[in-house]
């Protein structure tokens, strides 16, 4: 949570789950019908979105009562994050587009533009861009309206997952490929970063910016 105090957790069991820093479950959400992708507090710490391979997200309080279900998405929804300010959420799904929401479950804009499956996306700390990432092999740089303002590409397999720098000026990437990169806004890599033995998933920024962790 914002406030570090209760954690979210995701599973195939079909349910999330709501924790202490002891291991202690406070709640049990249930309603989901199938596997739980991912779940994310708001900004504010006061609800939860969720993501599942059952079409839907979910919009949850903090006692485990679902607010909204969100259905638009053909197939299972993979991932999703709050805006910085709260008030809109965007997700991806196997069905090539992301899509914009407000809290009440009303899908505002459709971004389309990947070929394949977008496996991550998400807010610069801004509010104002997004960063996809696809089976494609590409990254997009998409404004609040679904506008495509840069395609990022040379990776040579499928990219898992991007996140902005704290001050929003630069995107690391972590692909199938083996590497990451680290990217300007405008789409040029800056460096590619060779290590890993197989394929990376996921990487990411100190909360300083000047170190990147990844995951193989």
């Amino acid at each position: 949570s914002p406030d570090g105090q209760t954690i979210i957790s995701a599973s195939h069991d079909n349910t999330l789950k709501l924790w202490n820093l002891n291991g202690q479950c406070l709640h049990t959400f249930t309603g989901h019908s199938i596997g739980v992708q991912s779940a994310n507090f708001s900004p504010d710490g006061q609800t939860i979105i969720s993501t599942s391979h059952d079409n839907t997200l979910k919009l949850w309080n903090l006692n485990g009562q679902c607010l909204h279900t969100f259905t638009r998405h053909s197939t299972g929804v993979r991932s999703t994050n709050f805006s910085p300010d709260g008030q809109t959420i965007i997700s991806t799904s196997g069905d090539n587009t992301p899509e914009l929401w407000n809290l009440n479950g009303q899908c505002l804009h459709t971004f389309t533009g990947h070929s394949s499956w977008v496996r991550s996306i998400n807010f610069s700390p801004n509010g104002q861009t997004i960063i996809s990432t696809s089976w494609d092999n590409t990254l997009k740089l998409w404004d609040v309206n679904g506008q495509c303002l840069h395609t990022f590409t040379g990776h040579l397999s499928m990219a898992q997952s991007a996140n902005f720098s704290p001050n929003g000026q630069t995107i690391i990437s972590a692909s199938w490929d083996n590497t990451l990169k680290l990217w300007n806004l405008n789409g040029q890599c800056l460096h590619t970063f060779t290590g890993h033995s197989n394929l990376v998933q996921s990487a990411n920024f100190s909360p300083d910016g000047q170190t990147i962790i990844s995951a193989s």
